[in-house]
């Protein structure tokens, strides 16, 4: 019954108030269930965990990781009208947007897998042109377009745009 009474007004003469501060600690965190496919990586033994992360960034080096964001979504509490939530600032204190956010730690994941040896030691060379994690963002029809400009107008966030693919749902 509120559904229907909240999409029977019009919110076109709203105005837009960025969010001043979101509460992080006020989010509980999900309380995991017996059987549950999650795994808490500070509890495992250190070994174990070492074995995991070398696992990991070699799946990297050999270019058989790739990362999925689904940016189709607009949320006018958070976002200007026209916009999506990944690419408006949500209020940390860097003003980075998620989709910045998550180019960057792509661009940090390929740094360190060119700098592990894989035999325990790390090198210097700081080259990593030969590792690619592609980027697919999916996008509704709607909101393709301004997902599109964003990240081309801020130069893919250093990603190689070869890496970087746009997709909507079907």
């Amino acid at each position: 019954h509120a559904w229907k009474h909240a999409r029977s007004k019009d919110f076109s003469n709203m105005t837009w108030v960025p969010p001043f501060r979101l509460n992080w600690l006020a989010r509980a965190a999900p309380v995991l269930q017996p059987g549950a496919n999650i795994t808490d990586v500070t509890k495992l033994k250190p070994f174990t965990a070492d074995i995991w992360r070398r696992r990991g960034l070699h799946a990297i080096m050999k270019n058989k990781v790739a990362v999925v964001i689904m940016a189709s979504r607009e949320d006018h509490s958070l976002c200007p009208p026209d916009s999506v939530i990944a690419s408006c600032d949500i209020g940390l204190p860097s003003g980075k947007t998620l989709l910045q956010l998550h180019c960057e730690r792509i661009r940090r994941l390929k740094h360190l897998v060119a700098r592990t040896n894989f035999d325990g030691a790390f090198s210097d060379s700081g080259a990593f042109s030969g590792i690619s994690v592609p980027l697919y963002i999916m996008c509704s029809t709607e909101t393709l377009p301004a997902v599109e400009s964003f990240v081309r107008g801020n130069a893919y966030f250093g990603l190689p745009e070869s890496d970087v693919f746009f997709f909507t749902l079907a």
